[in-house]
């Protein structure tokens, strides 16, 4: 959806606005919190729905309830591209901003309200680090374009736009067929490596990243060793 280019605003749409983060949840609990949080607070989900996934339109006006809170994101470490890799597993991300008077919060514009609602379903209470997420819907329709971002401690941007981003998931009946919509789990599935690749190589990709290696790496046969 490109917001940034399409001209104006809707009339009358209020400037980004958000509330304090939620009241501490159990980590055994899933549930959304109490509604009214200042402009910004909880906001119970849709009913889910489970047809087929529609392609995600990534133009025209903004979709209802397209906008999530992120909560207890590491201020040290988290950045656009990293909060994008763990949302666009359940849909497109339009855009990604960062509070700079809320350490550790910000602000993500989907591709639709379903996708806002998978990721806080399948986000919400996670531990990313030493931190653990807090997901809501935003009664907020759309994230303004910022000009002039503030830096991030990793010197990037806090506002990034990933409209027309081919890492995006969910651009063609095809690549959606191709996603499994499940929670993060310990187990990482990787493709379109070379077909030499070896375990050590792989290994040194985690290395360098400052990641910790994995336990074990299983390697499907090719097709033509079938």
């Amino acid at each position: 959806m490109d917001y940034g280019s399409g001209g104006p605003p809707p009339p009358g749409m209020m400037k980004d606005r958000h509330g304090p983060p939620p009241p501490h949840h159990p980590r055994d609990g899933r549930g959304y919190g109490p509604e009214g949080y200042g402009g910004e607070g909880f906001v119970p989900p849709p009913p889910m729905h489970h047809p087929p996934m529609p392609t995600q339109n990534q133009g025209g006006p903004p979709q209802q309830g397209a906008v999530m809170m992120v909560y207890g994101l590491d201020p040290q470490t988290a950045n656009a591209d990293r909060l994008f890799n763990l949302c666009c597993l359940y849909g497109n991300v339009v855009r990604i901003k960062f509070l700079k008077t809320k350490e550790g919060t910000a602000m993500v514009q989907m591709g639709d309200g379903l996708s806002v609602e998978r990721c806080v379903q399948n986000l919400n209470n996670v531990t990313v680090g030493d931190y653990t997420l807090t997901l809501a819907f935003s009664k907020q329709a759309y994230l303004s374009e910022v000009m002039n971002p503030y830096p991030l401690p990793d010197k990037s941007p806090s506002f990034k736009d990933y409209v027309g981003n081919k890492n995006n998931r969910f651009l063609t009946p095809a690549s959606i067929h191709k996603n499994r919509i499940q929670p993060p789990s310990k187990v990482l599935h990787f493709f379109n490596t070379p077909p030499d690749v070896s375990d050590e190589q792989l290994l040194q990709v985690f290395k360098d990243y400052g990641v910790t290696p994995p336990h074990t790496i299983s390697k499907f046969p090719l097709k033509s060793e079938r």
